[in-house]
């Protein structure tokens, strides 16, 4: 997450480049911990997942996952399945 403003935020890609993304009333948040997260629950430095659609690097959000992503098996960061 690289710049949040009041209605929309900027985050840096895996490849080093930036996406607008725009939320709008009907966008989904989640966060696990968080009753009703949204937009203020967004902050610099956060790691996020927005699905949404895409025109011209900027993304109009139609749900924004806030958080570390869960462990996945095989890559070294997860206990093994016994």
């Amino acid at each position: 997450m690289k710049s949040v403003d009041s209605n929309s935020f900027t985050l840096t890609t895996l490849k080093d480049g930036t996406v607008t993304v725009d939320p709008d009333s009907s966008t989904a948040y989640k966060d696990r911990g968080v009753t009703n997260p949204s937009l203020s629950d967004v902050k610099v430095g956060a790691h996020v997942l927005v699905i949404g659609t895409s025109d011209n690097g900027t993304v109009t959000a139609t749900t924004v996952v806030i958080g570390d992503p869960p462990p996945r098996p095989g890559r070294g960061d997860a206990p093994p399945i016994r």
